[in-house]
């Protein structure tokens, strides 16, 4: 065996000692694309240097029409000169990296931090987003996303990061990269190892990093995640880091053996050495750049003048023909993976899904400001503003007539600070001395200018110290602030591009939705004077009213007071509010039981799960389970009571049990002459008309016990003021006060999970079309991060399911290939579907949900599913009954699928 290797060594040699193929050095770099508009000199550049690829900058990156041409123009001339496909290259992660512009008709991301915190989703929407706009201009590659993770102390990167969290980031950062990938676009993660330890700028001088093995792991780990999951290629930072040796990692084998062991097919990229002082390591910039070439990274970047690129690339030939043998075999190995990357990767396009750029902008950054924001509500203030374009000239929509876009959309008077001039502290200063104290102090900041962190704005939050209880700003989201004024309220927005800021004015301007319950705490003498009470509700019985003294110890003990709602105050747990507030009355007013539904008061039982009632709780009252041995209230559980309150926060599906609680008491009630209050919450489906199976009598369960559609597309009161036509209880619905925009609003910070394993926005809004799952052998996802937003089993193969997915073009939805490992998770999933198996399947991304029809969504994973894996796919009964019957309230979908 050893001798048939030297052989072939010997004969690669032998072929390369001929100089068969000659070696064009130019294919191993990424060039910045000159600053020319001279057709001519860029003809004559390119035919000197002939590139791989183009960076495009941002001053090229201004009317999107314009990139377009140019783009096709760059392709033309790399044809010409029998160059293969070129690499179009821009630098846009989102937030404060964002290299076109606006103004010239591309649209704008929140910052990475803050999508990941909105979910993955969220992310994949993001990257998506990006994706088609270049692939619109023609560019094929995205700098983008960061796998760094977030740190406090660095303010070089920020919120650049998705995360701290190593697996959160990888997460984050992989749907990003996948929705790139979903328009054809090739992500890049850098920057590997992590920059995201202290204030370490490759820009400026040589950066160290001082790894332990511990920590070395740590930074690695979502790198390893982005290799694992085939993102295509990987940019490698100029910083020193002992486990690859005393040099640079982009001058490090060691490096790029480590990364080709994670994953032999991923293309190695180096971080720009043009402007990065980092990358020489007291070597001159061709001996640097040899030295990475010859360690067998496949592309390095350089940004310099048309004369330094020309004159690198002439020197590199000289050096490069000179070498041995084995080195020019190494070379052009490499050259030839290039090629073979930019054939497979860059021919065929994925079809594109058309996204509504606009909407999905706003959509992005309502979803980013609400998990970002802490509070927004009108006030009655003074608004200090920094003068953006000062240090970041690229933005002039951001000034007009000396007011900036958001002082414009909110009308509100401000005061202009120059960023540059330290005289704008003393500005700040006196117009503090000189305010109103009862006034409220409002503060845009940006700390990044022209690549440096500007202290002089720091200067002015460390003057805003004293003034931090009654001050807003609005902002990157960096760090810094939180340390300097951890009592103030910050807006994180994560850049200041239009329709974040559009957004955070239109919330100022909106007023909060009134739940049931709401409205019942501003009058409760009203409905529960002198009144033995109970009430059914769960976790999501929350009001935002002070009917009570609230700063009681008892009331910190609600499932979720750390949550903030649409007003900003973390809401109150009804009990708690009811409890608090029948003690301050002087006659027989008690709240004397309460009742739980499936997964319990506190929500934190799995589905089906049998619940016990409990006799002795805090509220001085007894819990009394409807989801255990009875699933009706007794006669004994309402003896004694007066009124009886419901509060359920129900997710717009007839399957949703909530729904039956509320149809069996109604029945319970009206059979013991209890009269009922109904408190309405919102329905989270409400931009969606009804849809969907009709109930046939025949299938009617626990699963199903209303006369309706699938998709209702109305509220608990409105459903139980239909379903007491026939049951004939006492009873009055509190319905929710405010309109579309406050409904909106309301759900945008929905964060109370009506269930375990409906824990956020996005899962709510997918489970109309995955919850139909739950009636096959395939996994729905419980056991992992993100149930019913992920489908799958074990024998599926996960790409040729996205693709027949993907190609019935089903409005306002994308189906992203992926594979998980359901787990147990106690209180969520005790024993999942394929539990520990590798299931593969599909990742179901509302890209618009608006346009969505979840009931056809959800026949078509089943057909699909069905019609690729005849053998394995199975119904599976719930009891004696088929599952998928008691779902879709029919036995039409069995009979005709499968």
């Amino acid at each position: 065996m050893e001798t048939m290797k030297k052989i072939l060594l010997f004969a690669v040699m032998i072929l390369f000692s001929s100089h068969a193929f000659p070696i064009d050095i130019g294919q191993r770099f990424i060039f910045s694309l000159p600053r020319t508009t001279n057709t001519k000199e860029l003809k004559q550049w390119m035919k000197k240097t002939k590139p791989a690829g183009v960076l495009l900058e941002a001053g090229q990156l201004q009317n999107r029409n314009e990139v377009k041409k140019l783009t096709a123009q760059l392709q033309t001339m790399a044809k010409k000169l029998k160059l293969p496909t070129l690499l179009i290259c821009v630098d846009w992660e989102g937030g404060i990296v964002s290299r076109p512009n606006e103004e010239g008709g591309f649209v704008s991301i929140p910052s990475p931090y803050a999508l990941a915190r909105a979910g993955r989703s969220t992310c994949f929407r993001a990257g998506k987003l990006i994706g088609q706009q270049l692939r619109n201009v023609g560019i094929n590659l995205d700098f983008a996303p960061s796998f760094d993770l977030f740190d406090d102390d660095n303010y070089i990167l920020a919120t650049r990061c998705f995360s701290h969290d190593p697996a959160k980031a990888g997460i984050s950062a992989i749907a990003f990269a996948q929705g790139l990938q979903s328009e054809g676009v090739l992500p890049v993660a850098k920057h590997f190892p992590g920059l995201g330890l202290g204030n370490h700028d490759t820009h400026l001088a040589s950066v160290k990093l001082d790894l332990d093995q511990q920590s070395f792991a740590h930074h690695c780990q979502p790198f390893k995640q982005a290799l694992h999951a085939g993102v295509p290629c990987i940019m490698a930072s100029h910083a020193q880091c002992e486990q690859f040796g005393n040099e640079p990692i982009t001058h490090s084998p060691h490096a790029v053996r480590y990364l080709k062991s994670l994953n032999p097919n991923t293309l190695l990229i180096t971080d720009d050495f043009g402007v990065m002082k980092a990358a020489l390591n007291n070597l001159t910039m061709q001996a640097a750049v040899l030295q990475s070439l010859l360690a067998g990274y496949h592309l390095l970047i350089f940004s310099g003048t048309m004369h330094d690129q020309e004159t690198l690339v002439a020197q590199l030939q000289e050096k490069i023909d000179a070498m041995p043998d084995d080195v020019l075999a190494a070379c052009e190995a490499c050259a030839e993976e290039i090629e073979a990357f930019k054939t497979e990767k860059l021919q065929k396009l994925p079809p594109s899904s058309l996204l509504d750029e606009e909407k999905t902008a706003a959509l992005l950054a309502q979803r980013c400001v609400m998990t970002t924001s802490t509070k927004l509500t009108q006030v009655d203030a003074t608004m200090f503003s920094v003068n953006l374009p000062r240090i970041r000239p690229s933005e002039p929509w951001y000034l007009e007539n000396n007011r900036t876009y958001l002082a414009q959309k909110l009308n509100q008077e401000e005061i202009l600070l120059d960023p540059k001039d330290n005289e704008s502290t003393k500005l700040l200063a006196e117009s503090l001395k000189n305010s109103n104290p009862k006034k409220q102090l409002l503060l845009q900041t940006f700390f990044y200018g022209q690549g440096v962190w500007n202290s002089i704005q720091e200067q002015w939050l460390k003057t805003l110290k004293p003034y931090q209880n009654k001050l807003t700003i609005f902002s990157l989201g960096h760090p810094y602030e939180k340390k300097i004024l951890p009592h103030a309220t910050i807006i994180e927005l994560g850049s200041f591009h239009k329709p974040l800021i559009n957004e955070v004015a239109a919330r100022l301007a909106q007023k909060n939705i009134e739940t049931g319950a709401d409205r019942l705490m501003q009058n409760p003498k009203k409905y529960l004077s002198n009144k033995r009470f109970g009430l059914v509700c769960h976790r999501c019985s929350v009001t935002q009213v002070n009917g009570a003294p609230f700063d009681q110890p008892s009331l910190k003990a609600s499932a979720d007071r750390d949550a903030m709602s649409s007003s900003g105050r973390a809401p109150f747990f009804l009990p708690d509010a009811l409890v608090a507030w029948a003690k301050q009355q002087k006659n027989k007013t008690k709240l004397a039981a309460l009742f739980s539904p499936e997964h319990g008061l506190q929500g934190t039982k799995e589905a089906f799960a049998h619940i016990d009632n409990e006799y002795d709780s805090q509220w001085g009252c007894p819990v009394h389970s409807l989801h255990g041995s009875t699933r009706i209230p007794t006669s004994s559980m309402l003896e004694g009571l007066d009124l009886l309150l419901i509060d359920l926060q129900e997710v717009g599906v007839r399957c949703f049990t909530y729904l039956s609680t509320m149809v069996l008491v109604l029945e319970a009630a009206a059979k013991n002459h209890v009269p009922v209050l109904i408190l309405d919450r919102p329905n989270p489906l409400h931009y969606l008309p009804a849809s969907g199976p009709m109930l046939e009598k025949e299938h009617e369960s626990f699963l199903g016990k209303i006369d309706t559609s699938f998709i209702h597309g109305k509220t608990l009161g409105t459903l139980a003021l239909e379903a007491n036509k026939k049951i004939g209880a006492q009873l009055t619905v509190l319905s929710c006060v405010g309109d579309e925009a406050a409904h909106t609003k309301f759900f945008n910070h929905f964060q109370h999970a009506p269930s375990p394993n409906l824990a956020t926005l996005d899962a709510i809004r997918v489970y109309p079309s995955t919850v139909f799952i739950e009636g096959t052998n395939y996994s729905e996802g419980r056991g992992t991060e993100h149930p019913f937003e992920q489908i799958g089993a074990p024998w599926v193969n996960k790409n040729v399911l996205a693709t027949t997915l993907n190609n019935k073009q089903l409005p306002g939805v994308y189906f992203e290939p992926i594979s998980f490992s359901p787990k147990r998770i106690p209180g969520k999933a005790e024993n999942p579907k394929h539990k520990d198996a590798l299931c593969h399947g599909v990742f179901v991304h509302l890209v618009d949900h608006h346009q969505v029809d979840p009931t056809i969504i959800g026949r078509a994973l089943l057909e699909t599913l069905f019609d690729l894996y005849p053998q394995q796919s199975t119904w599976v009964k719930f009891g004696t009954r088929y599952g998928i019957d008691l779902l879709t309230g029919t036995g039409s979908w069995r009979e005709t699928i499968g």
